[in-house]
């Protein structure tokens, strides 16, 4: 009997330690109700990236029913080169993250070894477009959490305007924008808190700052109820992000979930998730006097803050678990 396996870093019976190990837990709940004994090769862990040695053993004797890849897009192409054409044709492979097309045409990768697989699956039309540019066909599944956390967001009438940042604290993602933005508002009432893996030169950098605050880390996988209960305390999100390896970012998710509009920057797949005047700003330019504009904005217009977070809360919809597993059993066939 031929088997299914799905490869990818899942880092089991640990703390995930990014996105995408967090997404792969997701996808591997929606995998295994829907494809009949498929086995888990963890490439978080050494003894994962071993067994896919033998896996490409097993793939030349005709063993395997379909690959399900969901990895780094380096990788993901030196494994991809290895199959036969056969194999691939039995092979959906979900892209990580939003520089695919980049990471193509830095490395002199060859498009074609993308051609012939079942399905290659992205987050958004942007990076859709960008690999169509390569010849490669793709669908689009835009990212997906469980609802964990269901409130009814309540406009902030108290004068201080919350903000927070939820992600690696670096500053290819916007941290020191963010900085500079609350320092030259300058104005008491309107504070941001970082919650994220922060090394302790970055944690100097917040403490020096009097408008800013660490708040150490929020477990949305182990701990939701109490994390998605402290994110829900804040009025507004900010991501002024430009990582080149950004793809949709799954804390927009966090946000929607408990009614937090998003201000970021127009950057790789940020603003077909973020609708400027809806759930959230998109920044025309992604600088600190861009970003501060847009904080002011919200500040002195509550009634604006209160629909862009009611626009917020009813964005999730779309990107819920349940919606995902469909279009999931529909791309596997």
């Amino acid at each position: 009997m031929r088997k299914s396996f799905f490869i990818g870093p899942v880092n089991k019976n640990s703390q995930p330690r990014g996105g995408d190990e967090f997404k792969n837990r997701i996808l591997l709940e929606i995998l295994k109700s829907c494809v009949e004994d498929i086995g888990l090769i963890d490439t978080a862990r050494i003894s994962g990236r071993l067994k896919l040695l033998f896996l490409l053993i097993l793939e030349k004797t005709g063993q395997i029913e379909q690959l399900i890849i969901s990895a780094s897009s380096v990788s993901s192409y030196k494994f991809l080169r290895f199959l036969n054409e056969k194999t691939k044709k039995r092979t959906t492979y979900f892209v990580i993250g939003g520089a695919l097309p980049e990471i193509i045409n830095k490395n002199n990768f060859h498009p074609s070894v993308y051609h012939n697989l079942k399905a290659t699956v992205v987050e958004g039309a942007f990076l859709q477009e960008k690999l169509s540019g390569y010849g490669v066909t793709s669908t689009v599944l835009p990212n997906f959490k469980h609802k964990k956390h269901n409130i009814l967001k309540q406009i902030n009438s108290s004068g201080h305007l919350k903000l927070v940042f939820v992600s690696r604290i670096t500053e290819t993602k916007g941290v020191f924008t963010i900085l500079d933005a609350i320092q030259k508002i300058s104005k008491d009432t309107i504070t941001c808190t970082f919650f994220g893996p922060c090394d302790l030169d970055m944690k100097e950098v917040i403490s020096n700052n009097a408008f800013a605050h660490y708040g150490g880390y929020l477990d949305f996988y182990s701990n939701p109820e109490e994390s998605y209960s402290n994110l829900a305390e804040y009025d507004a999100m900010i991501f002024p992000t430009k990582w080149h390896g950004e793809g949709f970012p799954g804390i927009f998710l966090d946000a929607f979930m408990v009614g937090l509009p998003v201000i970021c920057s127009d950057w790789n797949m940020n603003a077909e998730v973020i609708q400027d005047g809806y759930n959230g700003l998109v920044l025309k330019e992604n600088n600190a006097e861009c970003l501060a504009e847009a904080i002011i904005k919200i500040d002195t217009d509550r009634k604006l803050l209160n629909k862009l977070s009611k626009n917020s809360q009813a964005s999730f919809d779309q990107y819920d678990f349940e919606t995902a597993k469909v279009r999931i059993k529909e791309i596997l066939g």
